[in-house]
């Protein structure tokens, strides 16, 4: 467990961006590229912080790393970042045991690969239809 002093908890009611714009749609558009790879199903504004950098801190990820695939239980991203896509591509189970198998079951790693496997194709259509609007650099 790891404590993050003087954070904000984010309120869907008053949303506030960070000073950067482009910076604040990352950290939103990376929330939801690994909320979606770990099958976190309970992203929620209690468990989304941000501190005094404007920097999202995700916690509670007590529903995460669950076998579902179903693409339609998590938030839809209209972005990409690319620099956590790449990373994202290159998983597979034997980058993942090493990391996870400790605390994470093998089908469930399995459930990861294939929800990362059904992002590529949503990235690739996304693509397709809107050209590199998608790409976040």
């Amino acid at each position: 467990m790891l404590w993050v002093e003087d954070v904000e908890v984010w309120d869907m009611n008053n949303p506030v961006r960070g000073p950067d714009d482009r910076a604040w749609v990352r950290e939103i558009v990376r929330e939801k590229m690994f909320d979606r790879l770990i099958g976190n199903i309970d992203r929620n504004q209690g468990n989304l912080h941000y501190d005094r950098d404007w920097c999202l801190i995700l916690i509670d990820h007590s529903r995460a790393f669950v076998g579902d695939t179903d693409p339609r239980k998590y938030q839809e991203f209209k972005f990409v970042d690319l620099q956590l896509w790449a990373k994202m591509k290159v998983l597979d189970l034997e980058t993942l045991k090493p990391e996870l198998g400790e605390w994470v079951s093998t089908g469930m790693m399995r459930a990861m690969l294939q929800r990362r496997d059904q992002m590529a194709d949503q990235i690739d259509e996304m693509a397709r239809t809107r050209g590199g609007n998608i790409w976040l650099r």
